[in-house]
This record gives C-alpha cells, sequence and structure tokens, in this order.
C-alpha cells in the first residue's frame, strides 16, 4: 500500500541534500505556517471536497533572500501529480518531481526547468526562475528596440546617434537622483542638461578615467540641441527616457544586478543590431555576431582566471561574452570585483564607438574594466603583457585600413602570456593570398596554430562577398605540425 509519509521523508532528504535546512535565511513549515498572509490565501484551501477545513499543503517553504515562497504537496501515488512542486513516487526509482513558478498576479504558472529527479538549491531554483523570465523578456526586448528605432527615426534622429542617446540615457539612469526627479522637468533642453551631468557623475562613480568620459560628452553635446529637444519634435527626450525607465532599465534593480542576470546587456545589443541594416555599419564598423563571441569563449576556455585581451574591442562583444563565461557558475564576491577591475581588457580607436563600448560595460555593472580609447599600436606587445599580462586574446581586426588584418593577429598573439590562447575571425584571404605570405610565416615562426574553421557565408550581414575563417592559436610555441589552407 502507498504511503505518502514515505515521499515526504524522501522530499525531507532532498531539501538536506541541496541545503535548505542549512540557512536563516530559509524557514520551512510543514502542515501549517506562521505567516499571516498564507493563513488567509489558505483559509478556504481544504484538501478534502467539503471544503469546510482549512487546508495546508505538505511543506512551505520562504526564500527571505529571493522574496519567494515554494510550495510542496507530496503524493504517494505517482497518478496524483501537484503543483507548485510537485513529488511522488515511494522511492528514488519511481520519483518525480516537477516545478512551476507562479508570478504575482498572474492566472496561470510557467514551468520552471531543471532535474526531475532532485531538488535544486534555493539560488538555482531562483536562477531557473530568472531564466525563464529572461526568456518571455528576449520577445519583449525585440519589440522594444525594432520600436525605438522606428520612432528615433521619425525624430529625426541619424543612426549614429540612436545608439549614443540610449547609450547616454541608460548610464543617466544609473543616477538615482535623475531617475527619481526628471519626471517632474518641463523643459526638454533642461532633462537634457540633467542627463548628461548624471551620465559624467555615474562615469565618474565607475573610475573612468577623466580624459575618457571627455571623450564620451563631447560626443553626446549634439543632444543638448537636437531635435528631440524641440517642441516639434514628434518623439521628444522624454518619451525615450521613460521608454527606457519602465520597460528596460528595471532590471538593473536588486538581485538582476548581483546575479549579473545580462538582461539589459541583451537589449542593448539587440538594439545594436538594428544599427545601419542590422549588423553595425551605420556606426561604421562590422559587428561580430554575438553567437560567435560565446564561441570564442568557448574555444579558448575562459573562467575565472583568465585575464582577456581584445584590441579592436568595438562596442564590446568578445568582452561581454567573456565575462558572462568567467563568472558561470558565480565566482565569490570579492573574486567578482577583482574579475571585473583587472580581467578584462579593451582598446578601441574610434571616439565615435567608444562611449558605446563604456557604456555596454558600465551596463553590466562593470565599470572598472580597463577599456581605453586608444590606438592598440600605440603601445608595444611587450607594453601590454608587462602591463596587463593577458592570457587570452579574442579578435575580430578592422577591414580596409592601412594595416593588414593579419598584423593585427600578431599584434594580440605577441601581447599574449606564453602558452595562452589568440582566436581571430578573419577574412578567407589572410589564409591564402600570396601578399600575406610573409606575415603567416611570422606568425607561424612565434605561434602554434591549433585549428581553423571556415565559416558559413553571409556570417556578416550585408557582406554576403566576405568569407571567414576562425583562427585558434596557442602563443609563443612555433608551429611545427604542417599547415593547410595555405596557412
Amino acid at each position: 500500500m502507498v504511503n505518502e509519509r514515505i515521499t515526504e521523508e524522501i522530499v525531507r532528504e532532498q531539501l538536506r541534500k541541496a541545503g535548505y535546512y542549512d540557512t536563516s535565511d530559509i524557514e520551512i513549515y510543514e502542515q501549517k505556517t506562521s505567516e499571516g498572509i498564507l493563513e488567509n490565501l489558505l483559509d478556504k484551501a481544504s484538501k478534502n471536497k467539503m471544503g469546510k477545513d482549512k487546508g495546508y499543503p505538505d511543506f512551505i517553504l520562504f526564500l527571505r533572500q529571493y522574496d519567494i515562497v515554494i510550495i510542496i504537496e507530496c503524493k504517494a501515488d505517482r497518478k496524483k501529480h501537484y503543483i507548485a512542486i510537485g513529488v511522488s513516487g515511494q522511492n528514488l526509482e519511481e520519483l518525480r518531481i516537477t516545478k512551476y513558478f507562479y508570478q504575482k498576479k498572474a492566472t496561470i504558472p510557467f514551468k520552471i526547468r531543471g532535474q526531475d529527479k532532485e531538488l535544486e538549491s534555493p539560488k538555482e531554483i531562483y536562477q531557473y526562475w530568472l531564466y525563464e523570465e529572461k526568456l518571455e523578456k528576449i520577445d519583449d526586448f525585440e519589440k522594444i528596440s525594432s520600436n525605438l528605432h522606428k520612432q528615433l527615426h521619425e525624430a529625426n534622429v541619424s543612426q549614429y546617434q540612436k545608439s549614443i542617446i540610449i547609450a547616454v540615457i541608460l548610464l543617466g539612469l544609473a543616477d538615482r537622483d535623475f531617475r527619481q526627479t526628471y519626471q517632474d522637468i518641463s523643459s526638454e533642453e533642461t532633462i537634457a542638461t540633467s542627463l548628461l551631468n548624471s551620465m559624467v557623475k555615474v562615469l565618474e562613480e565607475a573610475e573612468v578615467s577623466n580624459k575618457s568620459i571627455k571623450t564620451i560628452k563631447n560626443n553626446s553635446l549634439f543632444l543638448l540641441d537636437h531635435a528631440i529637444v524641440k517642441k516639434n519634435s514628434p518623439y521628444k527626450l522624454s518619451y525615450f527616457i521613460k521608454q527606457l525607465d519602465n520597460k528596460v532599465f528595471k532590471y538593473m534593480k536588486g538581485d538582476y544586478k548581483e546575479m549579473y542576470t545580462d538582461e539589459l546587456g541583451y537589449f542593448y545589443n539587440e538594439f545594436l543590431k538594428y544599427t545601419g541594416g542590422g549588423d553595425g555599419r551605420g556606426l561604421g564598423i562590422v559587428l561580430t555576431p554575438f553567437h560567435i563571441c560565446e564561441l570564442f569563449a568557448e574555444l579558448a576556455g575562459i573562467n575565472k582566471k583568465s585575464r582577456v585581451i581584445d584590441i579592436c574591442a568595438g562596442t564590446g562583444g568578445f568582452l561581454v561574452a567573456a565575462l558572462k563565461k568567467m563568472l558561470t557558475p558565480l565566482p565569490l564576491q570579492k573574486e567578482i570585483q577583482s574579475i571585473k577591475k583587472n580581467n578584462i581588457i579593451g582598446f578601441e580607436l574610434s571616439p565615435n564607438i567608444y562611449p558605446l563600448l563604456i557604456a555596454n560595460m558600465i551596463i553590466r555593472n562593470d565599470g572598472k574594466s580597463n577599456c581605453l580609447n586608444i590606438d592598440c599600436f600605440s603601445f608595444t606587445s611587450q607594453e601590454i603583457y608587462e602591463k596587463y599580462k593577458p592570457n587570452t586574446g579574442l579578435l575580430n581586426p578592422p577591414y580596409a585600413v592601412r594595416k593588414k588584418e593579419l598584423e593585427f593577429v600578431l599584434h594580440m598573439l605577441d601581447s599574449l602570456e606564453p602558452r595562452g590562447i589568440g582566436i581571430a575571425i578573419v577574412n578567407v584571404s589572410c589564409c591564402k593570398d600570396e601578399n600575406d605570405s610573409d606575415l603567416r610565416k611570422e606568425i607561424l615562426s612565434r605561434h602554434q596554430l591549433l585549428g581553423v574553421m571556415s565559416m558559413k557565408n553571409n556570417l556578416f550581414r550585408r557582406s554576403s562577398g566576405v568569407n571567414t575563417n576562425i583562427l585558434v592559436f596557442r602563443t609563443h610555441s612555433k608551429h611545427k605540425e604542417k599547415t593547410f589552407m595555405a596557412l
């Protein structure tokens, strides 16, 4: 005969294993609760068909840290499987666990992914919930990004100015005083001045250099006299601030910020994708698709001990992917601060693109990275190594500039510590053209080619005639094996 007491004991063991009994932040009740609000909610939740008695689930868990209540109902018979967490079965072989989450004011729950044979820790449960919420937000962010682009276009904002305006607003909203007062300001010109002052304040608090702050501010001054602060504009500056505040910026609050969920960064990348037809060409650059950035981070084996440099950082896609990898799984708090301060290095020459790089990093609560507005060749490779000690390099070198792509690749590789990993994506011509033969030989005389990956056509949108390869190197280890692809 099946016995629910057996199932309840299985649940207790699962809770012990997952650490629920190990912290004072979690209160666990069995068949009761001392919380007045839940008492009221359960007042008519009878377990019998008559509905006369108050009913309690088998377990009620209060996760104070995350402001979440978990309710567990146990059934011995596997045919009777309940929510929010339903546990059924009489042994580990039969055990089945499903988890659902009811959001406040929601009428239907959504299922939380995870293990169906064991309970995750409180933090893991919370992270699964954040992930499910994120999937819904991604759809929203795509719609918001599209609408903002259309509205900015109607307000006579250029492609380049669009990205600057969004970056300035996101940075300005990080100033609590501005965020609490901007809606009380009636003059659009005054709002623009206050916004720029708040942006500067945020950059100073993030310890961005005075030189970099001056560059960013100078590239944003057009806002003070732009059409969106004029009376006849169809969309005013205050409108765009409210849109970002209400629909996007809220994800910088509380645990979203502390647990390194990157929704705000995802929105920013999504917005940049729309600029100039989807590839960033309106900014004067070609954005590396983010799935390629994540692939680089995987290939490089990035972890919390990696020190990553991108000498042509652009808007920071590679650095963002690297930072995300470094912080997964989440290190200790003191390690997080050290990683953000010391392990991310980015150089970007363009004064127009640099503000977007800084915004992209600060949006992720990372203003202390070594992101500089400089020409990467203003430092020798030895100077870069001695100052930053990078062991990983990620690179999408610029096309059609005075230096060849492989010159950037060689400079990056020479800047890394011995037996580091350097990865670059280059035009396939770099691997076979006679004009690059000497550079290829020089690279292989000092660095070992570990692999070549041919990318699909049209990887970079609107660049249908450009085919690319990913090159993976181990640094300061002379290449001895046979090479293919005309290397």
